[in-house]
């Protein structure tokens, strides 16, 4: 069985046909999420953070900013 060769039109048009394909596959809409805010999204999927006594100063600024942001976003309750 010998293969054939396909034509410049058929590549062509296999080329739109794949390229139509991938946009279209790009405007579908998805449901069923559990989270509409995003926030709650957020504040569900991190924590803040604790330092050890052997982390660095820098370590530790930077940690009590990531739990300021946190605190701000996502407020005891």
């Amino acid at each position: 069985m010998q293969l054939s060769r396909s034509s410049p039109r058929q590549m062509r048009r296999a080329r739109l046909l794949i390229g139509a394909t991938l946009i279209l596959a790009g405007c579908v809409t998805t449901t069923g999420s559990v989270a509409t805010d995003p926030t709650t999204a957020i504040c569900a999927s991190f924590r803040p953070i604790t330092w050890s006594s052997r982390d660095t100063d820098e370590t530790i600024k930077q940690v009590k900013a990531h739990n300021s942001v946190y605190l701000a976003i996502c407020p005891r309750r």
